[in-house]
């Protein structure tokens, strides 16, 4: 199934049976349309939750730096090794360690979650939003 390319990480196929999956990733096993998030689990290391296609275009991210880039873009770095660049003004608002969701297909930032006492960034916070932006 992997190297036929029914497989699919973050909305990307991978062919590599070797290709890591970690927290919060989205696995798509295309011939069946099951689509999983993968979230920590208290005894395993990651646990599959299924989700449904809608949610599967959302991602929950932790920004793990922040830095000037040339022209005066912020480039934030997520938790997945994703950067991603933003003028100023926009990129400005961000701190690191706060939650941003993105949508993978245009990885774009959908919203944030401030790092604050009694927050959490949580698979809880993207079921709510999907369910509450339609």
């Amino acid at each position: 199934m992997v190297r036929g390319g029914l497989i699919k990480v973050d909305g990307r196929v991978r062919r590599d049976y070797k290709y890591p999956v970690g927290l919060m990733d989205i696995v798509e096993i295309v011939p069946t349309n099951e689509v999983y998030r993968m979230v920590p689990h208290p005894t395993k290391f990651l646990w599959p939750v299924p989700i449904g296609q809608e949610e599967a275009r959302y991602k929950l991210c932790r920004i793990e730096n922040k830095t000037m880039v040339k022209g005066g873009q912020i480039q934030l770095n997520l938790h997945d090794g994703r950067n991603l660049q933003l003028p100023y003004e926009e990129g400005s608002k961000y701190n690191t360690l706060d939650s941003v969701l993105i949508d993978i297909n245009e990885d774009k930032i959908v919203d944030y979650i401030k790092l604050e006492l009694g927050s959490l960034g949580s698979l809880l916070m993207v079921r709510t939003w999907v369910t509450t932006a339609r």
